[in-house]
C-alpha cells in the first residue's frame, strides 16, 4: 500500500511539475505577446502622428498656396493697372508732342 500511495505521491509531483512547466510557457508566451501588442501600439501611435502631421502640413501647404494664389492675382491685377498707366502716359506724350510740333 505504502508503495501504491509512494506511486501516486510522484506521478502527482510528476503532473504538478509538467502543469508548472506549461503555466511557466504560457506565461512566457503571454509576455511576448504582450511586448508585441505594446511594440505594435507605439508603432501604430507614431504612425497616426505622423499621418496627423502630414494631414497638418497638407492643410498648411494648401493655405499657403491660396495665399500665394491671391498675392499674385493681386500682383497681376497692378501689372495690368501699371500697363493701362503707362499706355495713357505715352499715348498723352505722344499728344503732347504732336501739339507742340504743330506749334512751331
Amino acid at each position: 500500500m505504502y508503495v501504491q500511495v509512494q506511486a501516486r505521491w510522484e506521478e502527482a509531483v510528476s503532473q504538478a511539475e509538467a502543469s508548472l512547466s506549461e503555466l511557466h510557457e504560457s506565461r512566457r508566451q503571454t509576455d511576448a505577446v504582450r511586448i508585441e501588442l505594446y511594440q505594435t501600439r507605439q508603432a501604430l501611435e507614431a504612425s497616426v502622428g505622423r499621418a496627423e502631421r502630414c494631414a497638418q502640413e497638407a492643410a498648411s501647404a494648401r493655405r499657403r498656396a491660396a495665399r500665394l494664389e491671391r498675392r499674385a492675382e493681386a500682383a497681376e491685377r497692378e501689372t495690368e493697372l501699371a500697363q493701362r498707366r503707362r499706355d495713357w502716359a505715352l499715348t498723352e506724350r505722344d499728344r503732347v508732342v504732336s501739339e507742340r510740333e504743330s506749334v512751331r
